[in-house]
């Protein structure tokens, strides 16, 4: 049964010939969605789960064809593994869940990834065809409560719901300050900033780089450890924790009115978000004038060579 349906869908493909190489990867992937969730409803769980794993490999053939050699000093060019949160390979289909219905169903389905040695960092490439498409399914994928993806491409590279969606790790990521990169010669734009990743609004110290390079049709983006450590703020520490104080007394009268007082609660979260989002206001504003500031930003303007393709 299975091999019945990847050659359908293989025959099908074959029909598209005239279509792009982006047109075709989108139309073969949507036809492999649609047999997996074929495969599913019809209680075929695990023929469908061998769809799947068929699939990412003809998926991953297609998107090396669109993006083409990729050769950055410091990441690797060989094929092997898959991304699942963190680096276990080199280049990698960046595929997510086929099945209809999961958590990451398309999420990160348009990319190649290269490891850096040790496990340090990845770049991700694509198309800016590709990408374009991917904001479009991602346009509302948070409903109307959370921010979503903007839909400009430079405006997407340089925001959080981005990244936090299609690096898919289980963490939101919080940027904590841009970093001003000056855009290679041919690229079409440069962006860089310093994130953390964590599941919970605690400020926490920023450990990662964000870089993304937009050039010759192509979008690189890349992940890299900060070559320095970032030392807190204590005035936007106290921010924190001053916004802390008042959130700890309204989940305590909520608690005391026995989870009735519903402004209580909505006073609690309240104040979790804002001392967060002032939290990030007050390091942005005065992160240009600390000592990890430059090194970073010198380093981010070294990855961003790199990824223009410079020696």
């Amino acid at each position: 049964m299975t091999l019945l349906l990847v050659a359908s869908v293989l025959a099908t493909a074959s029909l598209c010939q005239a279509a792009s190489p982006e047109e075709n990867y989108l139309a073969t992937r949507d036809r492999f969605i649609a047999s997996i969730k074929a495969l599913d409803e019809a209680g075929q769980s695990d023929e469908a789960l061998k769809q799947q794993k068929l699939a990412r490999v003809e998926l991953t053939r297609l998107l090396q064809r669109i993006v083409g050699p990729v050769s950055i000093k410091g990441f690797a060019t060989t094929a092997k593994g898959t991304i699942k949160g963190t680096i276990k390979g080199n280049i990698r289909a960046n595929i997510g869940s086929l099945f209809p219905g999961d958590m990451g169903i398309l999420a990160p389905s348009t990319a190649c990834a290269h490891a850096a040695p040790g496990e340090k960092g990845f770049v991700i490439v694509t198309s800016e065809t590709l990408l374009g498409h991917w904001l479009v399914e991602h346009k509302d994928w948070w409903g109307d409560k959370i921010a979503n993806v903007p839909q400009q491409v430079s405006a997407a590279l340089a925001s959080e719901p981005f990244y936090t969606q299609a690096l898919q790790t289980d963490a939101a990521v919080s940027r904590y300050a841009e970093l001003p990169v000056g855009k290679p010669a041919g690229a079409k734009f440069a962006t860089a900033m310093l994130v953390a990743r964590s599941q919970v609004l605690d400020p926490r110290p920023p450990d990662e780089l964000l870089v993304a390079l937009v050039k010759d049709g192509r979008v690189l983006i890349a992940s890299s450890a900060a070559a320095v450590k970032v030392k807190p703020m204590p005035v936007c520490h106290k921010i924190w924790v001053d916004a802390q104080h008042e959130a700890i007394a309204a989940q305590e009268a909520y608690i005391a009115s026995e989870l009735k007082d519903q402004d209580a609660s909505d006073r609690r979260d309240k104040m979790d978000e804002e001392g967060a989002a002032a939290f990030h206001r007050c390091f942005a504003e005065r992160a240009g004038s600390q000592p990890f500031f430059a090194p970073l930003v010198r380093q981010a303007q070294t990855l961003i060579g790199a990824m223009a393709g410079r020696k």
